[in-house]
């Protein structure tokens, strides 16, 4: 039975959201919010204080959301803006994998959602029609060489105002709600997004890792594409192959192959 724990005014995103959700692990807990700082942040309070595993933490509005490279996550009214506890017994390198099949159940659960075709790009966005829609920042910990927590953190553009976002992020951007022409149920999102975690995450923790990096390759924009890696002190310009076992980018520049495993990758005409 899914624990529900509700905070502050009733919200449309609450306990009725996720009403006959049935989650193995991720779900179990579902701390609302109508606002806070950080769900991350939240999230890794929950995780640093011995909570649950699978413990999910929503909010309808974020003020210090965060990105990639320490970057902003604009989290306006009308996004989705959640994070989950994991505690996988794995080491680091096994748990690289983990932003990419976050990325595979959230593009499945937008496609299911409001049937629409959605595609990922490498290592954890997830695209309509080319244009980003949703990010995920993965934090973890280690204590006495043991992964002590992974934090999945997720914004999504649902019915967000893309207008009001800045210009060089709204030009690459786009909400559900503008690709379809109307605003979405944020509630039937959630319930389906938890739901293909959890599948993805139980498929991850009994060794199908494998057969889920070859599910996300065929969603992959990335593949296959002219890309520039932007690092802090060098630029790589190539071609992406695709992904080794560890999630890492494969990019070939000139006869040298490249292994890629974090940096900003752009697509490049």
């Amino acid at each position: 039975m899914n624990r529900v724990h509700e905070e502050g005014p009733r919200l449309p995103l609450d306990s009725e959201s996720i009403k006959g959700l049935r989650t193995r692990i991720i779900g179990n807990i579902v701390n609302f919010h109508s606002l806070v700082g950080s769900t991350d942040e939240l999230a890794k309070d929950i995780a640093l204080s011995g909570g649950e595993e699978g413990t999910v933490v929503v909010s309808n509005k974020q003020t210090e959301g965060m990105g990639r490279s320490g970057r902003r996550w604009e989290s306006s009214e009308g996004g989705l803006y959640l994070s989950v506890v994991l505690r996988p017994n794995t080491g680091r390198e096994e748990v690289s994998i983990l932003p990419l099949i976050s990325s595979l159940a959230l593009s499945k659960a937008i496609s299911t959602t409001y049937l629409i075709e959605t595609s990922v790009k490498w290592p954890n966005d997830v695209l309509i029609g080319g244009k980003k829609t949703a990010g995920i920042l993965t934090q973890t910990s280690m204590k006495d060489d043991e992964m002590e927590y992974v934090i999945i953190g997720m914004g999504i553009n649902v019915n967000n105002p893309i207008k009001e976002l800045p210009h060089d992020i709204r030009r690459k951007s786009t909400s559900l709600s503008e690709a379809t022409g109307k605003d979405q149920d944020r509630g039937e999102l959630l319930r389906n997004l938890l739901t293909f975690l959890d599948l993805h995450y139980q498929g991850f923790l009994q060794g199908g890792g494998p057969q889920l990096l070859e599910e996300w390759s065929d969603r992959c924009e990335t593949i296959g594409r002219a890309v520039r890696i932007q690092m802090i002190d060098d630029t790589i310009r190539g071609s992406a192959l695709g992904i080794d076992e560890t999630g890492a980018l494969m990019v070939k520049q000139g006869l040298d192959i490249i292994r890629i495993t974090s940096d900003d990758c752009i697509h490049l005409r």
